[in-house]
Order: C-alpha cells, then sequence, then structure tokens
C-alpha cells in the first residue's frame, strides 16, 4: 500500500506516527505534545514522526506542519533535540519542508539539530490558546477552537507556497447572516445567530456611508439576536461589522 495522505489533522497528547508506506504525504497538521508517551521506544526514537525508509517509507513528504512541545526527552538527548520528525534510513528521497517546530510554554525553546530554516525554530507559534485546543465548546474544528493561529501568529503565510502552516488554513472568519423582515407592527426585524465574538448593527445612507451603529439594544432570542427598526428608521444599508 502506497499514497497515504495525513492532512489537515490536530494530534494533542498523542504517541508517535510511524511511517513504513511509500509516497506518504505529511501535510499541514498541527502536532501538541504528540510523541510524549513513556515507552521504551520512544525513549529511543523521542520524535512524533518516525519515517522508516530503511523498510519502505521512500519519497515521503512533510510539509507545512507545526510541531510544539511533542517529543520525549532521555538520559542522552535533551529537550532541545527532540520534537519533530526522525529519518530511520536514507533521506535522499525524503521531503521536508516549510515545518515550523518549538518546544514548550512559556519559553518556547529552539530545537539544535532542526535541519529546516531557522526563523521556523522555537518561538511562541501564536496560538489562540494552547491551553484549550477544543475550545469552550469542546467541539474540534470549530470557531473557538484553542489551536486556531491569532491574527499576528507567525504561522500566518510561512509555510511553502505562501501557506499557513499548521491544520488550520487561516485566523476564524466568522461568516454570520443578517436577516430582515418586516413585522405587524410595521417596523423592520434584523436578526442574525449569535456568536462567540460581538457584532455590531450599523446603519449607512449608502454603501459609501458614513456607517454609525443602531441606537437599540438586540434582545437574545433563542439562538439569535434581534432589533427591531421603525419604517421611518429602516431607510438605508444595513451591515454587521466585528
Amino acid at each position: 500500500m502506497s499514497g497515504w495522505v495525513l492532512r489537515r489533522n490536530v494530534f494533542v497528547d498523542t504517541g508517535w506516527l510511524d511511517l513504513t508506506h511509500p509516497g506518504t504525504i505529511l501535510e499541514n497538521n498541527t502536532f501538541l505534545r504528540a510523541g510524549r508517551t513513556n515507552t521504551p521506544v520512544t525513549m529511543v526514537v523521542q520524535h512524533p514522526i518516525i519515517v522508516r525508509s530503511s523498510i519502505g517509507a521512500t519519497n515521503v513528504v512533510i510539509r507545512n506542519n507545526v510541531f510544539v512541545d511533542c517529543g520525549e526527552a532521555s538520559p542522552i538527548v535533551g529537550p532541545e533535540g527532540v520534537g519533530f520528525y526522525f529519518i530511520d534510513g536514507p533521506a535522499e528521497t525524503i521531503l521536508a519542508e516549510g515545518n515550523f517546530v518549538t518546544g514548550s510554554p512559556p519559553g518556547y525553546g529552539t530545537k539544535t539539530n532542526w535541519t529546516e530554516a531557522p526563523e521556523r525554530n522555537g518561538g511562541d507559534p501564536g496560538f489562540v490558546n494552547i491551553d484549550d485546543p477544543l475550545g469552550p465548546d469542546g467541539v474540534p474544528f470549530t470557531a473557538d477552537d484553542g489551536l486556531r493561529p491569532r491574527a499576528d501568529s507567525r504561522l500566518l503565510g510561512a509555510g511553502v507556497g505562501g501557506a499557513t502552516i499548521g491544520a488550520y488554513e487561516l485566523p476564524y472568519v466568522e461568516r454570520v447572516a443578517l436577516e430582515a423582515e418586516r413585522i405587524d407592527t410595521g417596523a423592520i426585524r434584523m436578526r442574525w445567530p449569535k456568536s462567540i465574538w460581538n457584532w455590531t448593527l450599523e446603519q449607512a445612507p449608502d454603501p459609501g456611508g458614513p456607517w454609525a451603529p443602531v441606537a437599540v439594544t438586540p434582545a437574545q432570542v433563542g439562538q439569535f439576536l434581534e432589533v427591531e427598526v421603525s419604517l421611518e428608521r429602516a431607510s438605508g444599508l444595513f451591515r454587521l461589522r466585528r
């Protein structure tokens, strides 16, 4: 079997990935505290990814992944020498590029045996909240995930081809639909879904503005926020701004 693709996954507090098949692509994944289980094997290899090129894992691509606080130190190798990938065998057909590695918070130390670009070695990766990977809702790959990059994250555009390093493509931009309907009183009801962010309803006479907040406090109705605007005040355009 060949041609496995592991893309846009998040690995937190897991063991290691043992790659034995040719043509495997490991791309845009996020690893946090991976490969740190205290087993004899980990104490030898000390990395979250092992590429077994000696037994067939050739033409492997490891690209645009982020490794944070990974690997297991040993009496022989300290934490500065572990935490990304290890090639067990010939490395001629292995392509590793665009990856970022760093140590444990809050220091986020560098790695001494990192062979990729030094600017992607060490330092704060810029996650929203490294201590809460799932975010307040407890669900992976939603808006509040703690391992999403912040707007100032050094992972943004730092990968191969200008890609963002890690499992998340960009800082999350929520798309919130604004609905409007005329109700029995003659007013216009505006409503939009509740969000983890505060959205402000604004009004303007035309697209060029000036835009100003609507001076009505939204009321929460179920999973929505609602504002009622009299017909006299409902002329022009409305938008939500965060």
